[in-house]
């Protein structure tokens, strides 16, 4: 067998070795089995129990207005679902880098697999 056709298996196992790992991977993030790689997080922030006052001032209407447009931009959207949306994009984009070089591979490999057989053989 000629070396070049060895290398053009082994690029081709590597490369469908790659779109398989990915398409797996993929797979199993979306459909909940496993987490994406965590690119990007939400930062939590613990609010201190302010002490509950009567007085009406400036401040604490503010406070009171900031908590209630909190407390309903929380029932819109969730805790957490905007990170976990960039992260499943950055993975998607991955994945999509991956399997792009992953078919570059194994075109590679059938390229050095055709060019094995048209070569003579040498006695």
């Amino acid at each position: 067998m000629n070396i070049e056709r060895i290398i053009g298996f082994l690029l081709l196992i590597l490369g469908l070795g790659i779109i398989g790992f990915t398409l797996f991977n993929s797979f199993q993030i979306f459909m909940g089995k496993m987490d994406p790689p965590q690119v990007f997080s939400a930062e939590q922030k613990q609010q201190a129990a302010a002490p509950k006052s009567t007085a009406l001032s400036a401040e604490n209407l503010q406070q009171q207005a900031q908590q209630i447009i909190q407390d309903q931009i929380q029932n819109i959207l969730p805790q957490g679902t905007i990170p976990r949306m960039l992260n499943l994009a950055a993975w998607s984009f991955l994945a999509g880098l991956l399997m792009l070089g992953g078919s570059q591979i194994a075109g590679l490999g059938i390229k050095l697999i055709g060019a094995g057989k048209s070569s003579p053989q040498q006695k």
